[in-house]
């Protein structure tokens, strides 16, 4: 029993103990010979009489068993039980007041018979024959809520608690006791050095107090079937949907078992479900942790995609990458510097009609674009955000159905491969489940514009191609062989060395081919655009795809928000669909956290579609020009006419040199205050630095060595940035912070230039929001400037 309410209330770890307790040594043992009885057999379990409540699983016995048992046996000499194990320590070993752990006698795990974790099990599960305490090793893993003690401070110590321990992946267990003296004593506790799977696997921990619980197991509630109205409850409160409001910087969780008719559901609380594990649901779930905001993240497929899918990552992506430390490492999977240009020829190593040239940097951003695959993204993405404690991964859960209520969303998926299903009891539920988003068709939002502009194959594989020119650098050849079966192809490069990407047109709203291409005829197709008859190919993997243009209706359905793919689909012709998905979680992410967080109010977040719906139809638009001009562009290459070719290779530089799409949109509407300037035109090849509301504030290098810029001021707080003499401006800064729970932090500039597009000027400043975008613009010292900037805040966030 000792071992087993160890094991029970193990996650949450709260720092009380029960003192003042009392066990006579005969009493011990005698209570140590009946719960190990308990534990090893059913058989055990009815030798303890009336302590033994029909129709409870073995678990809860030895719960309810402790509950009744515990004030008879703890009388006697001086004795105490820690309020994380509840298990008493032999009296020999009590040590008054003591709080440092004992090195293990021995670092033997103790086996699944030892641990008695057949009573966990639910009664369909076990099998009679089966021998007492081994869990049948086919059953689902079983997860158990953490207790703790009652009262005001020891629920304070519990919400502070963020431990998880899960039965499946299972923390080493080891035995403890007094060296040399007696029976070894049994304790579980949690191996901080577990690994990244089974830490990824860990179920949240704090939950309801002990006796609490004692007194539910002791009267449990009807059983309902999953999915029915009696699962899960509803109704405000800790169990229900209406769970108690996050703090800053502190996680809310919780989970525990619900028993159905079919076996094991699983409910657990948490703010943000996310759907989706491709680059836009791991980016959400990196600035969530950033914030502190708990999550779960849902994905259908086992592992991050294997195929190249998108291939440039651009400036505004990079400086997001920057903040969170992993620019370096997306560029180890990069193409050399200089590498964004196509050419236009009759076969990779045939004769070549011209080439674009790659965008020049003219000094906008600490950073600049990269041509990299999605599949090295997402891998470099999921390693960063594992490193957090902060939310748990699960791939290989697939999203099922969602069910909203008046306090938050009940959100069910299940374990693709065992089918147990797991309901989360969450405050939102954001969509980063791609084109075909499962929860947006369940919010029944439509799609608008053309759906299927035509059907592409993509045809993966590997080939030594050293003897192409610029093999290493180009990103990719639009080739057009004459005398081919096969259409005019583009090929992409994806890492420089011998991958490389096909993308050919099968259809215009269905693929017209009879059945897939065959590897041997993916080979051929790989040796006409190679232009080697004998190249030696292996194909790795395929996919079929339909090019559209849709921006979704909504971005936002009560506790629903949709990102990525799921809110908008571009065709690939320009490299936006990624990126924009990515800054569309960049502008969400800072704003729930606020209204979680209880800094700003839930009308924030309408402002998110209003500030990303613009952008998204402005890169639609700018991705459907640029496929547009490579029907141009084939067309020319069809007719042989030099001067109409070169006339489209040249105009082609348009497709590539995109700064100004990727850094100079500005948010007209929604989480910022207009100061009444025109309006502003952004030009997809030039941008045009500037701290107008709305813009992405001006970056500009802080010290000689080019290390620090302005940029890395904004991140998880408002910034105010003030002018070289606006001094009244700090202080208002520092007066107004704290308030309300919203940090205000404040730079202020040693000189303010036009050329660098601060308009701001020697003593006005300029309100930056979490995200980089100003919300605020004041080129000059207000009367009472702390009152002013306390009025903005409360325009922007109440």
């Amino acid at each position: 029993m000792a071992g087993w309410l160890t094991r029970i209330s193990a996650a949450t770890r709260p720092s009380v103990r029960w003192r003042s307790m009392a066990c006579s040594s005969e009493s011990w043992r005698s209570f140590r010979r009946e719960s190990s009885a308990c534990c090893s057999s059913a058989a055990g379990s009815r030798a303890v009489g009336k302590a033994i409540t029909p129709g409870l699983s073995g678990h809860q016995n030895l719960m309810h068993f402790g509950e009744l048992r515990r004030l008879d046996f703890l009388h006697g000499r001086s004795h105490r039980i820690e309020a994380h194990g509840l298990h008493g320590q032999p009296p020999g070993r009590a040590r008054r007041g003591a709080r440092r752990r004992r090195r293990p006698a021995s670092g033997r795990p103790l086996s699944a018979p030892d641990c008695g974790r057949q009573h966990l099990q639910h009664p369909a599960e076990r099998d009679d024959g089966a021998r007492p305490g081994r869990r049948d090793p086919a059953a689902p893993p079983l997860f158990v809520r953490g207790a703790a003690l009652p009262g005001e401070r020891r629920q304070a110590q519990n919400a502070r608690a963020v431990d998880r321990v899960p039965v499946s992946a299972g923390p080493r267990v080891h035995r403890r006791g007094r060296r040399g003296a007696g029976a070894p004593f049994r304790r579980f506790r949690t191996d901080a050095r577990a690994r990244p799977a089974e830490r990824d696997q860990r179920a949240p921990a704090p939950g309801p107090s002990l006796l609490r619980h004692l007194q539910r197991l002791r009267h449990p509630p009807p059983v309902a079937a999953a999915g029915s109205p009696g699962h899960p409850p509803a109704g405000p409160g800790r169990g229900a949907l209406g769970a108690r409001r996050a703090r800053p910087g502190v996680p809310l969780h919780g989970r525990a078992p619900h028993l159905t008719h079919g076996g094991l559901t699983m409910q657990s609380k948490v703010p943000v479900v996310i759907v989706g594990g491709g680059p836009v649901g791991l980016s959400m779930a990196i600035l969530l942790q950033r914030f502190g905001v708990d999550f779960v993240l849902l994905e259908r497929s086992a592992t991050t995609t294997d195929h190249p899918k998108a291939r440039g990552t651009y400036t505004r992506t990079m400086e997001i990458f920057r903040q969170w430390g992993i620019d370096g490492q997306m560029k180890r999977h990069a193409l050399p510097d200089g590498s964004d240009f196509f050419a236009f020829c009759e076969s990779m190593t045939g004769h070549e009609w011209g080439r674009t040239n790659p965008e020049p940097n003219v000094g906008h951003s600490p950073c600049w674009k990269i041509i990299q695959s999605q599949d090295t993204v997402e891998l470099e993405l999921l390693n960063h955000a594992r490193k957090s404690e902060v939310g748990r991964f699960l791939f290989g859960h697939e999203f099922l159905h969602y069910d909203e209520g008046a306090g938050g969303i009940a959100v069910t998926g299940c374990k693709v491969d065992t089918g147990e299903t797991v309901t989360w009891h969450a405050q939102y539920l954001i969509a980063a489940d791609g084109a075909a988003s499962s929860v947006r068709r369940q919010a029944d939002i439509e799609m608008r514009g053309p759906a299927a502009l035509a059907v592409m194959a993509n045809e993966f594989w590997q080939a030594d191609l050293s003897q192409v020119r610029d093999a290493a650098l180009c990103a990719g050849w639009r080739v057009y062989a004459k005398n081919s079966p096969y259409p005019i192809t583009t090929v992409l490069n994806t890492n420089g060395k011998d991958r490389w990407l096909s993308l050919l047109p099968v259809g215009r709203e269905v693929d017209e081919r009879i059945g897939e291409r065959t590897d041997d005829e993916v080979v051929r197709l790989a040796r006409t655009v190679a232009g080697v008859p004998n190249l030696d190919v292996k194909v790795i993997n395929r996919s079929v795809w339909r090019m559209s243009r849709q921006v979704a209706a909504s971005f936002r359905k009560g506790r629903v928000l949709l990102v990525g793919d799921s809110a908008h689909r571009f065709p690939p012709n320009g490299g936006y669909g990624m990126n924009s998905g990515i800054q569309d979680a960049h502008n969400l992410a800072w704003k729930l956290a606020f209204v979680l967080t209880g800094r700003a109010s839930a009308r924030l977040l309408d402002s998110y579609e209003r500030e990303r719906r613009p952008v998204a139809e402005s890169n639609a638009d700018f991705s459907l020009h640029n496929a547009a001009r490579f029907t141009q562009c084939d067309e020319a290459l069809r007719s042989g006419n030099p001067e109409r070719i070169g006339f489209w290779i040249r105009d082609s530089d348009n497709h590539i040199h995109s700064i100004g799409q990727s850094l100079g949109f500005c948010y007209e509407d929604g989480a910022v205050i207009p100061d009444g300037t025109s309006r502003h035109l952004m030009r997809p090849r030039w941008y045009e630095p500037t701290d107008r509301p709305g813009a992405r504030f001006p970056h500009l290098w802080l010290d000689l060595a080019r290390r620090h810029t302005t940029l890395d001021w904004f991140d998880q707080a408002f910034v105010l940035v003030a002018g070289p003499k606006a001094d009244e401006w700090m202080e208002a800064a520092r007066a107004v912070s704290g308030r309300n729970g919203r940090v205000v932090q404040a730079h202020q500039l040693d000189d303010s230039h036009e050329k660098d597009g601060l308009l701001l000027g020697l003593r006005g400043a300029v309100l930056v929001r979490p995200d980089g975008h100003v919300a605020f613009r004041m080129p000059w010292t207000p009367p009472d400037p702390a009152a002013e900037l306390s009025a903005v805040l409360a325009k922007l966030m109440d």
